[in-house]
């Protein structure tokens, strides 16, 4: 569980600019085996959408933009091992 106004949110300020603004706004993990990124939307320096990678070269989005953000990161994750 990801709390919008916890701890626990996924900070991106020491990622990548990926729309060239001048701000970072994406990081890159793994969740389990699988590529992931985490993407800052509205430019608050937290993640507001991840984007999971699966083996078959699709992707799973996750927007995090509810009271409760529940993303199932995996067996044996938690938000506290994303970056």
């Amino acid at each position: 569980m990801i709390r919008p106004d916890g701890p626990d949110r996924i900070s991106v300020r020491d990622g990548l600019d990926t729309d060239h603004d001048g701000r970072p706004d994406t990081v890159a993990f793994r969740l389990g085996e699988d590529p992931a990124v985490a993407a800052d939307t509205d430019g608050d320096g937290y993640a507001d959408l991840i984007i999971r990678f699966g083996p078959d070269g699709g992707a799973i989005t996750y927007e995090l933009d509810g009271e409760l953000w529940d993303v199932p990161l995996g067996d044996g994750w938690t938000a506290a091992d994303l970056p």
